[in-house]
Formats: C-alpha cells, structure tokens, sequence
C-alpha cells in the first residue's frame, strides 16, 4: 500500500518519483532517480497489459524481465524500510555503489565499492 507522485520524461515513464509504501508493517519513503530506455511509454503499457493477461507463469516472468530491464533506479534518498535514513546512489546496473545515512540506532554509515567507514571507526 502506499502513495506516489511521479514526474515522467517526455513520451516515457517515470524519470522522478515520491513514493511513500508500506508493506508488512514496515514503511519507507523517498525520491527516487531513475533512468528509462528509450521505449515509448505505449510500448510499456503494452508490455504491463501482456504482463496482467499473461497466464502462462514462464512467459509472465519473461515479460517482467523485460519491463524491469527498461528502468534502472540511480538513487535513492529516504527512509528504508529496515530502519536507517540515507542515500543509496546506484551504477548504470542498479546495483548500489553508495550508500550513507544514519541506522536505526542513530549510528552514521558511508559504505561504497572500495571503502566504508562509519563514526565507530572514526573514534
């Protein structure tokens, strides 16, 4: 369950989104960079209607891939769902590169590829 407001690049989806979700008690909140392909958002469409009427579960799963291939999300500033406050940045893959924010127990963090440091080590 949650709430979104989304800004979409011209003739495509959704380039920046405010998004607050709840799912199993636990609640986060954002906004979201995100990079599209080049597909026309009617291609999209298509792709999320083949995806809902799709009983067959190999092909449904194959046209997920293909709709979450078409977005990646670049960063992430907000509130996670497991506690912590921070900014996830993301490599052109979506796998998260940086990463820094304050936990659950009010202890800040910085972790990237080839570092990480915290407060702790600091002291």
């Amino acid at each position: 369950m949650g709430i979104s407001l989304t800004f979409d690049q011209y003739k495509n989806d959704q380039v920046l989104q405010i998004l607050v979700q709840e799912q199993s008690g636990k609640r986060s909140y954002g906004f979201y960079v995100n990079d599209q392909n080049a597909a026309h958002i009617e291609d999209t469409t298509a792709l999320v209607k083949a995806h809902e009427e799709e009983k067959d579960e190999v092909k449904k799963q194959e046209i997920l891939q293909k709709l979450q291939a078409a977005s990646v999300n670049r960063m992430y500033m907000g509130k996670f769902s497991d506690g912590p406050v921070g900014l996830a940045i993301r490599d052109k893959t979506g796998k998260t590169r940086i990463s820094a924010g304050v936990d659950a127990n009010d202890v800040p963090y910085i972790v990237g590829s080839t570092f990480m440091r915290s407060a702790e080590e600091e002291n």
